[in-house]
C-alpha cells in the first residue's frame, strides 16, 4: 500500500506493514495523515480490527 504523504512519516515500513495487516486503511484521498491526532473513533475501528482479526470478536 502506498500512501501519498509517506515522506512525512517517522516509521513508514512499520506503517505498511499494519496496513497490508488491515488495521489501517489511510483516508479515501490516498494520505496518512501522519502528524494528525487520532480520533477515538478511529482508535476503536483499530481495536475492534484487531480484535476480529485475533478471532476474539466477530
Amino acid at each position: 500500500m502506498k500512501f501519498k504523504d509517506e515522506s512525512a512519516m517517522k516509521y513508514p515500513v512499520d506503517v505498511k506493514k499494519v496496513a497490508a495487516a488491515g488495521l489501517l486503511k489511510g483516508f479515501p484521498d490516498g494520505s496518512f495523515r501522519p502528524n494528525d491526532n487520532t480520533t477515538r473513533a478511529e482508535a476503536a475501528t483499530m481495536m475492534v480490527r484487531y480484535l476480529r482479526m485475533k478471532g476474539v470478536i466477530q
